[in-house]
């Protein structure tokens, strides 16, 4: 069976990551995947370097983010939308062009693609990994928020008026998106397990660390100020950042590192491909996301045995046992994430404990085989309810 896959984004975090995953323990079974993306960019490398076809029609961006009152922006805004709907017609003539197969849409945030499917006439597969609703913790004001939210509610129906079946990365998403209507399956991301945990050198020093893109959402901010409060109780500790960001983001948290008085103790070290070694630098993983569906960082961080303090948003608390496996804290409660990172940084042995829970944890939940197994089963019945894959 032919599969087309999407994705919003080139750049290799948490959702390209896993659709990258899924193709390949997917293609095990015998299925074969074209991927479609909107812009160049790291994951067209590793998805040629692993023999997966793959076709880019590039977006134009708005640039409203940066400036919205630019002089230019009726200029950029009909290049913008032109460059979708060039989108839209290559997507349509490349699914005919594969004989209509069925597609696999791996973010609410790209619905080019499944337009062009149902116009098309193929079955989409809708895998919903972002929360419906965003916390208010934001240094946004609140027009962004709202305007904000506004587009999510608009992916929301788009999503129900677009998609033949769903798959969510947790019961929290489920349960939030709330589409009843729509076929659902709850299928938890998978992880391939390292075989080896790393060895962590003891030098007195409690390592923390940060993985994600800079950005407010993903709680950079909380993580700085958290670190702040490790200092003020005067804990031993250095904490790294590994990630990257716009460089209008970049600028303000070097300057909040500055201003918190965190210049000797966190370093921002940009995006990281060996991960391994990251981790047998840290002893904990302190995730202060402000909204997450599954994330992967944490899913990496228990299967390299480290104890990890995140948030409790989206679908973290059904990772994580709290007080077992890891330690979970209230977004308005940062003083919940300073006493554990406090109790791991003078109990180093507790800290191992966590880390062994967190571990088998993983292999029970993140298992390959589970996840590729309810993933066939998923491709089978939506190709066996009309015996082919594609709409008549």
């Amino acid at each position: 069976m032919h599969i087309l896959l999407t994705i919003h984004a080139a750049q290799i975090y948490g959702a390209a990551n896993s659709m990258l995953t899924h193709a390949l323990a997917l293609r095990e079974r015998g299925y074969e995947f074209t991927v479609l993306l909107n812009a160049h960019g790291p994951l067209e490398q590793a998805l040629r370097r692993h023999g997966i076809p793959c076709v880019t029609f590039p977006f134009v961006h708005f640039g409203l983010k940066r400036n919205p009152w630019r002089w230019d922006l009726p200029v950029k805004a009909w290049q913008a939308m032109a460059s979708r709907a060039r989108f839209i017609l290559h997507s349509y003539r490349l699914l005919r062009r594969l004989n209509r197969p069925l597609v696999h849409v791996h973010s609410t945030l790209v619905f080019h693609a499944a337009l062009a499917a149902w116009l098309a006439g193929c079955r989409v597969l809708w895998h919903v990994r972002e929360e419906r609703t965003r916390q208010p913790y934001s240094q946004k004001g609140r027009w962004y928020r709202w305007s904000r939210q506004i587009r999510v509610e608009a992916r929301r129906l788009v999503v129900r008026l677009l998609a033949d079946r769903l798959v969510y990365v947790s019961e929290s998403i489920r349960n939030k998106y709330g589409l009843p209507r729509t076929p659902s399956d709850v299928v938890f991301n998978y992880l391939d397990m390292p075989e080896r945990l790393p060895e962590r050198e003891a030098d007195g020093v409690f390592r923390v660390l940060y993985v994600g893109r800079l950005t407010f959402e993903k709680g950079a901010d909380d993580f700085l100020r958290i670190c702040r409060g490790l200092l003020d109780r005067q804990v031993p500790f250095t904490a790294v950042m590994a990630g990257d960001g716009a460089p209008d983001y970049l600028t303000f948290h070097r300057r909040r590192i500055r201003e918190l008085g965190l210049e000797a103790r966190v370093q921002l070290a940009g995006y990281q491909e060996n991960m391994q070694a990251l981790y047998a630098q840290t002893d904990v993983l302190l995730f202060p996301s402000q909204t997450e569906a599954f994330p992967r960082a944490v899913m990496e961080a228990m299967a390299y045995g480290r104890p990890v303090v995140a948030s409790g948003v989206g679908g973290i608390p059904e990772m994580i046992e709290h007080g077992r496996s890891g330690f979970l804290f209230r977004l308005d409660h940062p003083d919940e994430a300073v006493e554990a990172l406090c109790r791991l940084a003078r109990d180093r042995d507790l800290g191992r404990e966590i880390g062994t829970a967190a571990r088998e944890r993983a292999a029970k939940l993140f298992s390959r085989d589970v996840y590729a197994d309810r993933m066939d089963r998923v491709y089978r019945e939506m190709t066996k309810k009309t015996g082919r894959q594609n709409r008549p």
